[in-house]
């Protein structure tokens, strides 16, 4: 069987996605006109004449998402070309962004690791200093179900976010962990009663801290410009 394109009304004919059991084609989406061959425009891959096709992502689109899911969409375009043609990816700027993230997150594992270490070396207490390290983990957590409830993705800005949180997340367990422990030895108290009249007397302090830092970073949502959008 001729399985060759040699017009506009066969290119406009594949099909390139299907949607709701019916088949998309690329007249569908797009003109597909025949033209004459230009002589001033052309594109090669390595030696070969070839048709170069960018996909460029929305403003609000994550980027590695849209390499993954373009990936995945590529082998069914090649069952559907011509047996002399392939598909090949000239650019994919998802690799920089994945090691860049890797990087961040290498970073964040070993913020909370030395966050540790100082702790104990200051502290000199076991239990003073597993207490900490339990909530770093526990805040990541939480915070990272609030964004995925949110619909926020893993990116370089939310990852460096959450590498200059867990400093304020250890601050403050260290501050009503230092009250608990003065309560114990001071009032004699058993650690179940210290935790409660802790909590209770620099509960509100803590969180009133914790809200007044996030409000510092408001004004950076209203920002104009280039770094205004960074952070929308």
């Amino acid at each position: 069987a001729d399985t060759q394109l040699n017009n506009a009304a066969g290119f406009a004919n594949l099909i390139i996605a299907t949607k709701d059991g019916h088949p998309v084609r690329l007249g569908d989406v797009t003109r597909v006109v025949d033209s004459v061959q230009t002589t001033t425009t052309a594109s090669w891959y390595d030696g070969t004449r070839a048709i170069i096709m960018a996909v460029q992502r929305q403003p609000d689109a994550n980027t590695v998402d849209v390499v993954d899911r373009v990936k995945a969409m590529l082998p069914s375009f090649q069952d559907q070309m011509p047996g002399a043609a392939s598909i090949k990816l000239l650019n994919d700027r998802s690799t920089s962004i994945r090691q860049a993230v890797d990087d961040v997150q290498f970073t964040l594992l070993l913020t909370i690791a030395l966050v540790v270490m100082v702790i104990f070396v200051f502290l000199r207490r076991v239990t003073a200093t597993i207490i900490p390290a339990v909530a770093v983990p526990i805040s990541l957590i939480a915070t990272l179900g609030a964004m995925f409830l949110f619909g926020f993705s893993i990116d370089n800005i939310s990852l460096m976010g959450l590498t200059l949180a867990v400093g304020l997340v250890v601050d403050d367990a260290i501050v009503m962990l230092e009250n608990i422990f003065r309560h114990m030895e001071e009032d004699g108290l058993s650690a179940f009663d210290a935790s409660l009249k802790g909590a209770r007397e620099i509960g509100f302090t803590i969180i009133s801290i914790s809200i007044s830092l996030v409000a510092v970073f408001i004004p950076v949502l209203l920002m104009g410009g280039v770094i205004g959008r960074i952070f929308n």
